[in-house]
């Protein structure tokens, strides 16, 4: 059994609503601990284009980060695991 967790990236977004649904009910389900879910932000996609890492240009995105880490150290040391 290997720890296993998600983060849904450009969450949010109306477009993909069903599919995010689906994906958070699948999650469930399969007792999928969600580390995070990342919006779509302008200002970090063009800093990631311009090479920076979205971190680097908002304090948002260090918090967004720094809680997934949080999270996903919580999960490995409870021995968090999946089939």
């Amino acid at each position: 059994k290997k720890p296993l967790a998600v983060i849904i990236n450009r969450a949010g977004q109306p477009e993909s609503a069903d599919t995010e649904k689906a994906l958070k009910a699948f999650c469930e389900t399969e007792h999928l601990p969600i580390l995070a879910a990342l919006p779509f932000d302008r200002q970090a996609a063009e800093a990631y284009a311009r090479g920076e890492h979205p971190m680097a240009v908002s304090p948002r995105w260090k918090e967004r980060f720094k809680n997934a880490a949080e999270r996903l150290t919580a999960l490995t040391a409870t021995g968090g695991s999946h089939d």
